[in-house]
């Protein structure tokens, strides 16, 4: 361990004695490391990435807020930040970077799909329960840490910025993808303007409802995890990106689009626990468009990575040069499959709906 890592890691912990560190995770983001010491204390350190979240203070203090509002007898647990030696749960300066030290849940494992019903049900239940959770939280006593996150308008301005620009000279050999984005964006309007006009309930949701952001133990949920992005959203917006990741078949950067496929199985498992959790303090406007969540968040993901890929891969971690096209290409596989299965879909939250 490196004389740097010390300093950040004396700031949270008495005793730094003895301690190893290690990479640890896949995030997209932010750099994580998980640190043991022998006594067999584990702990995760975290770089965050100011990037992406340009003011990593409003991000620790509605982690707090969280911490602080969220019900404990829930039984889904979330990360709690750590420092013994004092109230800062921030440390660090533009030099050797911003850090936080969070608990670790021993004896878990993350997911990257899901393989079987009982983990679709679980993460239903999960996500239901962080929602219900998360139900007495002020909103007022939250910020957006990214700013529009979810804002189809502002993402859709965003991709038309990076089609006019095209930095890197992308836009001519994927001329029928954008063209495809583009047509898309119609069908997804209406739901937007219901959004903006806050015809549908504003609420504390998580923002990132990823499969990989919930820990397994003996194959039952126990955490909800990656807190960055809770703040003000709507239910619609955890609910469809949890089955964009949950009902792929496959990997989120998967190759071989053939294998890109939405799984009504994993689909009907998570909406029905998902809607038995959420079923007291679900509006009527939330029901009438819960259908349509899952293709507005593979939409907005589909062309953040486009819009990534054509400013220059400069948000998104890639593993090669054309990583965040080949995730585009997932996004909109995606969509094409939902599209098909769209009456399967509605039918089936239909009738969950009326059985709550």
């Amino acid at each position: 361990m490196n004389s740097t890592e010390l300093k950040i890691l004396d700031h949270f912990i008495v005793d730094t004695s003895n301690c190893k560190i290690i990479p640890f995770g896949n995030g997209h983001i932010n750099n994580t490391y998980k640190v043991e010491n022998n006594k067999g204390n584990i702990w995760l350190l975290q770089k965050i990435n100011i990037s992406v979240f340009k003011d990593p203070e409003c991000l620790i203090k509605n982690h707090l807020e969280l911490n602080k509002c969220y019900d404990s007898q829930r039984e889904i647990d979330i990360p709690k930040l750590i420092n013994e030696n004092s109230n800062q749960f921030l440390f660090g300066n533009e030099k050797i970077g911003h850090w936080r030290l969070l608990n670790f849940f021993k004896d878990t494992t993350s997911i990257e799909n899901v393989t079987n019903i009982e983990q679709a049900e679980e993460a239903g239940s999960a996500f239901g329960s962080f929602i219900k959770g998360s139900a007495n939280c002020n909103i007022k006593n939250f910020k957006e840490v990214i700013p529009d996150f979810h804002n189809l308008t502002s993402r859709y301005q965003q991709f038309e910025k990076a089609l006019q620009l095209d930095k890197v000279t992308r836009k001519p050999k994927i001329k029928e993808l954008i063209q495809f984005f583009e047509s898309f964006y119609r069908e997804l309007q209406t739901l937007e303007s219901e959004i903006s006009n806050q015809r549908i309930p504003i609420r504390i949701v998580h923002n990132d409802t990823k499969i990989n952001n919930l820990l397994f133990r003996n194959n039952s949920a126990v955490a909800v995890i990656d807190l960055d992005t809770v703040g003000p959203g709507n239910i619609l917006y955890d609910y469809g990106d949890a089955l964009r990741t949950l009902a792929n078949e496959t990997d989120e950067d998967q190759q071989d689009l053939s294998q890109v496929k939405f799984s009504l199985k994993w689909f009907s498992a998570f909406t029905k626990s998902y809607l038995i959790k959420v079923s007291d303090i679900i509006s009527e406007s939330e029901k009438k468009w819960l259908w349509q969540a899952p293709f507005l968040m593979t939409y907005i993901m589909g062309i953040r990575f486009l819009t990534d890929y054509l400013n220059g891969d400069i948000y998104y971690k890639i593993k090669y040069e054309e990583h965040n096209l080949v995730r585009a290409k997932v996004q909109r596989k995606l969509l094409e499959d939902m599209f098909k299965k769209k009456e399967n879909i509605v039918q089936t939250i239909t009738t969950y709906l009326h059985n709550l």
